[in-house]
């Protein structure tokens, strides 16, 4: 009887999944991933680089260089996309009907957990068909050894997405962590993880263990190492990465064989699969079982800033306006007489009270935060301008434009999230007034923040750069608007704002610093692009919400 209760919700919730547009539109990354990292000789980057040496591209060799995509970037992108079974049920109102089963938390987890596993190893499974094709393609050596090629993608991504649908499951289960606070918090514990599995090792009598090793990278590395020191290379130099921007023909080709999957490491990779089981047991802990609560109080508690807005942008309809005469009037009639009338439009009056909307948009960004947002947000403005002007730009300023990504992500979603569409669509010239005024809320609180890190700019003379993060300002904004609009939620923008974010603060790569922090990007022209892609990403976001307003 589990057993059959099991598969049938795993089954309901994998179907439901795989027929979202989410689905295709992370197969297509992890495709495009796929083709990315296994790269020409022509290519300006490399992928997966050990002492400024790779491997030809023999099977062991495209394997692993897939294996690694699964254990890098999959458990990225696959979190953020696993990330919403729970949560959809609250949406749809099915768990409630499912609390009223005799349906187990602990059964209801293990299969949230199991469509997880279902869903991500369904693009591990494409994956695996595209790797032999990239072999072909690239045509450095020519036997395929499919034993050889998805050994590596199936024993390091494998294990790796298990303990990350689990985590997906503990995630969603807290309501602290449900939301985009959870989001973030993953991306750091993602980064953490990444780096210890690829330089991670314990020696235990007298010999190398790789116990925890998430990525199963750090096997690997060691075991192309010794082979490299074996052939006389010298591995104290080089660089390592999984992938940079180094031109690829600098790099020493060698032919690697791959490495032994004993039962020993087998046992190793199975380790994640059993700690899989701890999050999902601590998530059947602490489920509330759609208690409607929650829910409830947060409807209060962005019902009062939601309705005020409804009554700045005019709308035809008396229901919002509370405490007008003829609401009054309309309750004191008998029960079975009432009537809704609507109040007209006056037209000579709507081009007005433009900055009312906009405070009240950013009322709407704001609300929720605690004291300590504030706090911190004044803290990196008055901060910046203290420091010396190079770590002015590679903390604080990144540390300031980090700090509002959850102000950011409401933007373009708002409305949705909250069933207020058809009411904030309905009103007098959305597109020219609360769109707008959502966007302009969003660039004064991006300009607040650059504030410190301009005063810092004027104090070292250099005036002249004073534009770039000006522009900066307007991209990050308009970027949160466009995908909101589009993707109707805000989990998109944070995940791929977090992922630009870490690159610029990275640096290295002068066509990702959106902020225009350094001299070099500056020099480069690069905040003109940012300014190109802002232009672009506003009419996508106006092209949006137009079509949103059709289908209403």
């Amino acid at each position: 009887m589990l057993v059959y209760q099991l598969y049938h919700l795993v089954r309901a919730d994998f179907l439901d999944r795989i027929r979202r547009s989410s689905f295709v539109v992370v197969i297509g990354l992890a495709l495009f991933a796929g083709y990315l990292f296994v790269p020409p000789l022509s290519a300006p980057y490399t992928s997966f680089v050990v002492a400024s040496h790779r491997g030809f591209y023999n099977s062991p060799w495209v394997g692993t260089l897939f294996g690694v995509t699964a254990a890098t970037l999959l458990t990225l992108i696959g979190f953020y996309l696993v990330k919403n079974s729970i949560g959809r049920d609250y949406e749809t109102r099915v768990g409630q009907v499912i609390a009223t089963t005799p349906l187990g938390k602990v059964l209801y987890m293990a299969g949230k957990w199991l469509s997880n596993v279902l869903v991500l190893g369904v693009i591990l499974g494409v994956l695996s068909v595209i790797a032999p094709l990239m072999q072909i393609v690239r045509a450095e050596v020519a036997h395929v050894d499919l034993m050889a090629l998805w050994t590596p993608i199936w024993m390091m991504g494998f294990p790796a997405l298990m303990f990350v649908g689990a985590l997906a499951v503990l995630f969603e289960s807290v309501p602290l962590l449900r939301g985009g606070l959870g989001n973030i918090i993953y991306f750091f514990i993602w980064g953490p993880f990444l780096i210890g599995s690829s330089t991670q090792q314990f020696v235990m009598g007298g010999k190398p263990a790789f116990t925890f090793d998430f990525a199963g990278m750090a096997r690997i590395v060691y075991d192309i190492k010794q082979q490299l020191i074996d052939a006389g290379a010298d591995i104290s130099k080089g660089i390592f990465g999984v992938i940079g921007p180094v031109d690829a023909s600098n790099v020493t080709r060698f032919t690697w064989d791959g490495i032994q999957w004993t039962p020993e490491i087998i046992l190793e990779r199975l380790l994640w699969v059993a700690l899989g089981v701890i999050p999902v047991m601590i998530a059947a802990a602490v489920f509330n079982r759609f208690d409607p609560a929650g829910g409830a109080i947060l409807a209060r508690r962005g019902e009062a800033p939601l309705r005020r807005l409804a009554r700045l942008i005019r709308l035809p309809g008396s229901a919002v306006r509370t405490g007008d005469k003829e609401e009054r009037e309309a309750a004191a009639l008998p029960a079975g007489r009432r009537a809704v009338e609507l109040t007209p439009l006056d037209k000579r009056t709507q081009h007005t009270r433009f900055l009312s909307i906009v405070r009240m948009e950013l009322t709407l960004m704001v609300k929720g935060h605690g004291w300590w947002w504030y706090v911190g947000a004044i803290g990196l403005i008055v901060a910046t301008p203290l420091v010396p002007l190079e770590k002015a730009a590679q903390i604080l300023f990144a540390a300031a434009w980090l700090w509002p990504i959850l102000v950011w992500s409401k933007m373009g979603n708002l409305e949705l999230r909250h069933q207020t569409h058809q009411i904030v669509f309905s009103a007098p010239y959305p597109l020219r007034r609360q769109l707008p005024a959502t966007w302009v809320a969003g660039v004064a609180i991006a300009a607040v923040l650059a504030a410190g890190f301009m005063m810092r700019t004027l104090l070292a003379g250099h005036w002249q750069y004073l534009y770039a993060p000006l522009i900066g300002a307007l991209f990050v904004p308009t970027l949160a608007l466009a995908l909101g609009v589009w993707t109707n939620g805000s989990r998109m923008f944070e995940v791929v704002y977090l992922l630009l974010w870490y690159i610029s603060v990275q640096g290295g790569t002068t066509v990702f610093d959106y902020r225009g922090a350094t001299v070099e990007a500056v020099a480069a022209g690069v905040p003109f692009y940012y300014l190109a892609a802002t232009i672009g990403l506003m009419l996508l976001a106006v092209l949006g919400r137009h079509k949103q307003m059709r289908l209403q």
